[in-house]
């Protein structure tokens, strides 16, 4: 009898749902980016870089300063794959990478 629509349910369930209802490729792959972000892209990388968003394929990045915005974006076809082993196939298919401007209370570096 535990076939009920109203018996609870993991919020996980439903947040993956909506996820993919809204082109996202579901809780797993976004909780895989997010907390294994160190392992893929390195950790230099990974000192520098941070993961935004990860809407539809497109994995949005902000990095501290200008040179490592230029240093992800040559390295992008390399992370790529390394988000393709990861998380399989077409998950992750673009990267599109942000400078953080001085004005964000998340910088230390100015």
């Amino acid at each position: 009898m535990s076939d009920r629509r109203d018996d609870p349910r993991p919020i996980s369930e439903t947040l993956d749902r909506i996820l993919r209802s809204l082109g996202n490729p579901g809780i797993a792959a976004v909780r895989t980016v997010f907390s294994e972000w160190e392992t893929i892209v390195g950790a230099d990388t990974a000192a520098h870089a941070k993961p935004v968003s990860l809407d539809g394929q497109c994995l949005l990045v902000v990095v501290d300063e200008p040179g490592w915005a230029t240093r992800v974006r040559f390295e992008q076809s390399g992370l790529l794959q390394r988000f393709a082993a990861e998380l399989g196939e077409g998950v992750v298919t673009r990267i599109d990478v942000r400078v953080r401007s001085s004005s964000d209370p998340g910088n230390s570096s100015r």
